[in-house]
């Protein structure tokens, strides 16, 4: 561009706070909606975690008891999911542990009585004998 022959340019000026402005707001809205982001991934993934590992610790848990000898335990889970599937398969195992100990229980008892009549066993042999099985759970 050429005012009266001579070379002519036009100048503006505009501050570097102003031009940058736009520029960190829309910084400022990314960040915004990472940390946004990063919260809600974080919630979803507690949530999910809890509700896998708090089903499998009751198990774990009544597993415990069972192994002690407390055959009257029940899980709680009543889920429909693989991790429902294995509460009700632990209890359908421990019925039949209970189921087995009822049988075992029954021919020693019927023996027992026989050989009291008998009189080959002490009269207080049976209270002591069922104090020993409740000891053992048998």
């Amino acid at each position: 561009m050429q005012l009266g022959g001579m070379p002519a340019g036009i100048v503006i000026k505009v501050d570097q706070d102003e031009i940058y402005s736009q520029a960190r707001v829309l910084w400022w809205g990314i960040m915004l909606i990472m940390a946004v982001g990063i919260m809600v991934i974080i919630g979803t993934s507690y949530f999910f975690s809890t509700s896998i590992t708090k089903p499998v610790l009751d198990i774990r848990s009544k597993m415990g008891e069972a192994e002690k000898g407390d055959l009257t335990v029940k899980p709680e889970i009543k889920s429909r999911d693989e991790i429902g599937q294995m509460s009700q398969a632990f209890a359908k195992m421990v019925h039949g542990l209970q189921e087995s100990q009822e049988k075992v229980k029954k021919p020693h008892l019927k023996l027992i009585f026989p050989l009291r009549k008998l009189r080959l066993l002490p009269n207080n042999f049976i209270p002591i004998l069922q104090a020993r099985m409740s000891q053992f759970r048998i």
